[in-house]
């Protein structure tokens, strides 16, 4: 006679915050979508914001801070948890930038990595992913202040299949001397 086996309930979690790590990376704590990073809008108040990723993250490396120097580049403050840093105007968020390290853990909502090759990036987003020479080499997914984008490395033309992605951004990020 067979054995019943006893069922056992499968639980699966879903998480804003959370996508599985490939072998031997650092867990994503941050998510990369594109009007928002885990669950921060772009627009909403900056003290929310960084009160938020200092729950994800720990306390910021470099606290919300003004930035003088950054006001005619549609900024004026900035925060940074290492290599995650919340750009501010107006007391508002406009921006977000991940890299060029891979601490925290994050990624886009569809699985892009900090050193991630162009190949891959090319499988997960297809015709939407496009590449320029932008500050030796950048790509983007729907080009515009609303758009994922980030640089390559290594720079300078033309973008390969083994270009790796070196940073993730969303919104403003500064100057167009410092953004893709």
């Amino acid at each position: 006679m067979l054995a019943m086996r006893r069922a056992v309930p499968l639980i699966i979690l879903a998480t804003l915050w959370w996508v599985a790590p490939p072998a031997g990376s650092s867990p994503t704590r941050i998510v990369f979508d594109s009007h928002e990073v885990s669950g921060v809008t772009l627009g909403e108040s900056a003290t929310k914001a960084a009160r938020t990723f200092d729950h994800l993250l720990g306390r910021a490396s470099k606290p919300l801070a003004p930035t003088p120097g950054l006001v005619n580049c549609g900024l004026d403050a900035v925060a940074s948890w290492r290599g995650f840093e919340l750009y501010v105007f107006r007391a508002r968020v406009v921006g977000f930038s991940l890299g060029p390290v891979g601490e925290p853990g994050g990624a886009t909502s569809r699985g892009l990595r900090i050193g991630d090759n162009l190949a891959h990036a090319r499988a997960l987003y297809g015709g939407a992913l496009t590449t320029t020479q932008n500050q030796g080499g950048a790509w983007h997914v729907t080009p515009g202040p609303r758009g994922l984008r980030g640089f390559l490395t290594p720079s300078g033309p033309p973008a390969r299949a083994t270009s790796r992605i070196q940073t993730i951004d969303l919104g403003n990020v500064g100057c167009p001397a410092m953004s893709p």
